[in-house]
């Protein structure tokens, strides 16, 4: 937890524009994500509430999100003993990246949009992807009525060339903790894979 503190103290040292509308990486229509894919659960304990003892806290955990996805290879799987984690799994072709984290709030005087930029740009420099840029991000009516706190869809790019990829991060912070669900993938799928990662966050709430 102590890189999580260095790094998004870091970060909070960049100027940003703020979040804000952007109808290119607006939130795909009900229709088209609609039944696209079949979510289907984990089977490597990934969103079991982590069992509370004299050891280990025990947080609210964000849940619900299967990955639709075959031939998984498990980068990361960290629980910490405060209760927040840290997974990140990879397609076994590397077009796909799925980071899963919470980590105790840093938030201190930044707006609830400023902060989740910050959040979601921690997600690329935690696992190695470098500095973001072309950040947008907005606020999801849909996902903030069903968490009952503000979420934030932020997207970014990283990198360039063959290892370029475009990322999509969900992101709450609910004054104790900061979760985000990144999905980062090459450039040359990002359009095809955008419906896949709106479906998977459709299912995602906050199980205490």
């Amino acid at each position: 937890m102590k890189r999580i503190a260095l790094l998004l103290a870091a970060l909070l040292m960049f100027s940003l524009t703020g979040c804000g509308s952007s109808e290119a990486a607006g939130k795909a229509s009900d229709s088209d994500k609609a039944g696209a894919y079949e979510v289907i659960p984990p089977e490597d304990g990934r969103g079991d509430l982590i069992p509370a003892s004299s050891d280990v806290v025990s947080i609210p955990v964000l849940v619900g999100g299967g990955l639709p996805f075959t031939s998984m290879e498990n980068l990361m799987n960290e629980n910490y003993e405060d209760g927040t984690y840290t997974y990140e799994d990879m397609t076994q072709d590397g077009s796909v990246l799925v980071v899963d984290m919470a980590f105790q709030s840093l938030r201190t005087n930044e707006t609830v949009e400023e902060y989740a930029e910050y959040a979601a740009r921690f997600a690329a420099l935690d696992t190695g992807e470098g500095e973001p840029r072309d950040v947008t991000c907005f606020q999801d009516e849909d996902y903030t009525q069903n968490l009952s706190y503000p979420v934030y869809i932020v997207w970014y790019t990283t990198g360039s060339g063959e290892d370029q990829r475009e990322w999509m991060v969900y992101t709450v912070d609910t004054d104790d903790y900061t979760y985000l669900y990144a999905f980062g993938t090459i450039a040359d799928e990002a359009d095809d894979m955008q419906d896949v990662f709106y479906n998977i966050c459709d299912h995602l709430e906050l199980v205490d």
